[in-house]
C-alpha cells in the first residue's frame, strides 16, 4: 500500500515542475479552463479539495503505473480486472469441486446447495448460475461449460470502473490520446479557479 502513494509523489512532483523549455516547445492544444469535465470528476474536485489532484491522480496511477491513462492502459486494465474477476467466479465454482477433477458433477451441484443454504445464502444465485453453466442439460458442469459460462460473465461494478477511468482522458489537453498527471493538474487548477471548491 506504501508503493503508490511515493509514485504518486514522485509522478506528482515531477508533473508540477514542468521545465520552461519543454513547456514552450509543447503548448497545449486546449486550454485547462474550456475541458468540460465529466460530473464525476467535477464531483471529485468539489469533494475533495486541496487534495483532488491527488485522488485523481491515485485513479490514474490505478490505471497506469505511471500514471498515463490512454485507450491502450484502459484496456489493459480493463482486461487485467477482468481476469481477476474470473478467477475469483471460478474459485468460487470450484470450491464445490470436491473430488478435484475440474468439473461439477450432480452430486456435487447438490452439496453445493446444501452448503449454501447452511451459510445462509439463498441458493437461487447458484442455481441460475448451474442452469446457464449446464449448457447440455446433463446435470453437471463439465470443464468447458465452466469456461464457457465464467467467460460469458462481466459483472456491472466492473464496467462502471471502467467507465470512470475512461472518463480521466478529458485531461489530455495536447490531443496526443494520452492523459498525463501535469495534464490532470493543469485542469484541476483551472477548474478549482472557477469553482467554490
Amino acid at each position: 500500500m506504501r508503493l503508490i502513494p511515493n509514485l504518486f509523489a514522485i509522478g506528482l512532483a515531477a508533473a508540477v515542475a514542468v521545465p520552461s523549455a519543454v513547456a514552450a516547445q509543447d503548448k497545449p492544444a486546449l486550454n485547462p479552463a474550456d475541458v468540460e469535465l465529466p460530473r464525476s470528476i467535477t464531483r471529485i474536485i468539489k469533494r475533495s479539495g486541496p487534495d483532488a489532484a491527488e485522488r485523481l491522480g491515485r485513479e490514474m496511477f490505478e490505471v497506469d503505473p505511471e500514471g498515463k491513462v490512454s485507450d491502450e492502459t484502459i484496456a489493459r486494465y480493463e482486461a487485467w480486472g477482468l481476469a481477476r474477476t474470473r478467477a475469483k467466479e471460478l474459485a468460487d465454482l470450484l470450491q464445490f469441486d470436491l473430488n478435484f477433477d475440474g468439473t461439477l458433477s450432480k452430486d456435487e451441484l447438490t452439496a453445493a446447495h446444501v452448503i449454501a443454504a447452511a451459510r445462509g445464502r439463498h441458493g437461487v444465485s447458484l442455481g441460475l448460475l448451474i442452469a446457464q453453466a449446464d449448457t447440455n442439460a446433463d446435470g453437471s458442469i463439465g470443464s468447458a461449460e465452466l469456461f464457457a459460462t465464467i467467460r460469458a460473465q462481466h459483472p456491472r461494478s466492473r464496467q462502471r470502473i471502467s467507465e470512470f477511468k475512461r472518463e480521466l482522458r478529458v485531461f489530455d489537453l495536447d490531443l496526443d490520446g494520452v492523459a498525463t498527471l501535469a495534464e490532470m493538474v493543469q485542469v484541476v487548477n483551472a477548474y478549482r479557479v472557477t469553482c467554490d471548491c
